[in-house]
């Protein structure tokens, strides 16, 4: 059955392969720390036989760098008819190299954009390592616990911006794949410890197939700060569906700190066709009038969009009495009755509004974790109750808490669930108004937390 399902990922590869008529450029990014020696002719063989030999074509353009302490461009030019060059310079690699500085490769990769490629090309992206983020000292990237400071998530957004497809393969179980992936707003994919060139053919999948995010839009944001965010996704080169797991969508406006508008939410995209999203967000304390901002999305899972950064305008619909005070310095235009309907009009806003604010929900929360919980709340609209993780178990509060990893809501659409922190909590099925529902999640450490919404 392995043997099967490896025949078709190669076959498809191949048939898009030979049906493209349009150049790529491909950059292969390479771990040859000490640690990779188990490991790297398992990688080499993946790469010759399912990137060189059966995805790539005449014209395409290929980088190669391999990194450890220090990163080199090993391969730089335009394929040939014959891909000898290519599959020399992957076999001379050698893991004989201390430290694992990833942001450093990164920076190798960054000079060799910046000399010129091909923009008419699109682009993919691939990094392999088996190893976490260990930059030595003298680096700017070195951080004492291994994490990606500052520095390095700044130069990820070369490559976020651009409409790459970025796949990240990690080797073994203790690497810093996961994390990478989502600070770049890549796909992740995990193989053993000592994996074969079929595995790794297999979990790495249909590296040329794209989904393509375009008509990005927020529609204007009410008085509540509630809007949607629309988009069309579609799909290429796949051979069945893609099942893209959105694990936060930040907005980042007038050159503040980006802040976390959406969470936890579920697409899937049929094979070479396309679909249209939208997803509820929440967006406060802005102003009246267009402000100028920068979308993020990133993803859990395997599957993702591009452009995983878009720039974006957000119009902030004025209040009900705010529109009044437009209206009514043009009054004079209007006659009498005409004037008299508009003022009922927005009369009937403002009630309407006042009420909306005023109504409640009570309902009564029940966790089943390592710590069960069973509280009744009274929610207004727009009011929330935050979710904690406790070192003894997940719990609701109402009152602010410094690192909530999830929060529920009282909206006009029903009672929402909204995954703040999608690194540690993911919710794979999240109803609209989840008001008599159970949602089963998932924390980072694989333990499963039921949560149990009943009116009261």
């Amino acid at each position: 059955m392995a043997v099967a399902c490896l025949l078709s990922l190669v076959v498809s590869g191949i048939a898009y392969a030979d049906n493209r008529t349009e150049n790529i450029d491909l950059f292969l990014v390479i771990d040859k720390s000490l640690s990779m020696q188990s490991k790297i002719g398992a990688v080499k063989a993946y790469i010759d036989h399912s990137i060189i030999q059966n995805m790539l074509i005449p014209g395409d353009y290929v980088c190669i760098v391999d990194f450890y302490g220090e990163a080199h461009v090993i391969y730089s030019a335009v394929v040939g008819k014959d891909k000898e060059p290519v599959a020399a310079a992957v076999d001379s690699i050698r893991a004989d190299g201390h430290w694992t500085d990833i942001g450093n490769a990164l920076d190798k990769l960054r000079e060799v954009i910046d000399s010129g490629s091909y923009p008419d090309h699109r682009k993919y992206f691939m990094l392999i390592t088996d190893g976490m983020q260990e930059a030595p000292p003298t680096s700017k990237y070195y951080s004492p616990n291994g994490s990606f400071n500052h520095a390095f998530l700044a130069n990820t957004k070369t490559i976020q911006e651009k409409g790459w497809k970025i796949e990240i393969l990690g080797i073994g179980a203790n690497t810093a794949a996961a994390d990478l992936a989502k600070s770049v707003s890549g796909g992740f994919a995990q193989v053993s410890n000592n994996p074969t060139p079929q595995e790794i053919a297999q979990k790495a999948g249909e590296l040329l197939g794209v989904v393509d995010a375009s008509g990005v839009q927020i529609a204007p944001v009410g008085a509540d700060g509630t809007s949607t965010l629309s988009l069309h996704l579609q799909s290429t080169g796949y051979s069945a569906a893609r099942n893209i797991t959105i694990g936060s969508v930040s907005l980042a406006l007038d050159g503040k700190l980006a802040v976390q508008i959406a969470g936890n939410q579920a697409v899937s995209v049929p094979p070479n066709s396309g679909t249209d999203v939208k997803i509820p967000v929440t967006i406060r304390g802005l102003s009246s009038g267009s402000h100028a901002g920068t979308l993020t999305f990133t993803f859990v899972g395997g599957d993702t969009f591009s452009p995983a950064v878009v720039s974006t305008n957000v119009t902030v619909s004025p209040t009900g009495l705010q529109i009044g005070h437009l209206f009514s310095r043009n009054l004079w235009y209007l006659g009498g009755a005409a004037a008299l309907v508009i003022i009922l009009v927005l009369l009937a806003i403002v009630l309407v509004r006042r009420s909306s604010r005023e109504s409640k929900i009570t309902f009564k929360l029940t966790i089943e974790g390592d710590l069960k919980q069973s509280t009744r709340f009274t929610l207004k609209a727009g009011n929330e109750v935050l979710i904690q993780d406790t070192p003894m178990g997940f719990r609701a509060i109402e009152k602010q808490i410094a690192d909530p990893v999830a929060r529920v809501v009282f909206r006009a659409e029903g009672l929402r669930f909204e995954v703040i922190k999608a690194a540690r909590l993911t919710v794979p099925t999240m109803p609209t108004n989840i008001m008599g529902e159970s949602l089963k999640a998932r924390t980072n450490s694989g333990k499963t937390i039921i949560f149990h919404f009943e009116p009261a």
